[in-house]
C-alpha cells in the first residue's frame, strides 16, 4: 500500500468511526513536516504522521509533532490502522 492510499483509508475509518469529529489531510506544499493528517475531536487536535514500509520521520516532522504534542495535540506517527486505533486508546479516545 502506498502512502496516499493509506492516508485514504485512515481518512475513511475516521470519518466513519467519528462522524462527530473533523479531519482533513494536509497539501501544504510550502511548509515542510505538517502532519499528513490534522483534525479534531471532541475538542482535542489530533495530528498524524502517516508512513509505509521502511520510511522514517524527517527531522523537520519529528520537530512539528514534537512542537504539536507540547501545544497539546495528540500525535503520531502511524504505519497502518492499527497504529491509528492504539494511538487513540493511549488517550481514551476510542473504545470498544
Amino acid at each position: 500500500m502506498n502512502e496516499t492510499a493509506l492516508k485514504n483509508k485512515v481518512l475513511k475509518w475516521l470519518k466513519e468511526e467519528f462522524p462527530e469529529g473533523f479531519f482533513w489531510k494536509s497539501s501544504d506544499k510550502f511548509t515542510a513536516g505538517i502532519p499528513d493528517i490534522i483534525g479534531c475531536i471532541k475538542s482535542r487536535m489530533i495530528a498524524i504522521e502517516l508512513k509505509v514500509g521502511s520510511n522514517l520521520t524527517t527531522p523537520q516532522q519529528r520537530y512539528t509533532i514534537k512542537k504539536l504534542d507540547q501545544a497539546g495535540a495528540i500525535t503520531g506517527v502511524c504505519y497502518n490502522l492499527n497504529d491509528i486505533r492504539e494511538l487513540l486508546l493511549l488517550f481514551d479516545m476510542y473504545c470498544k
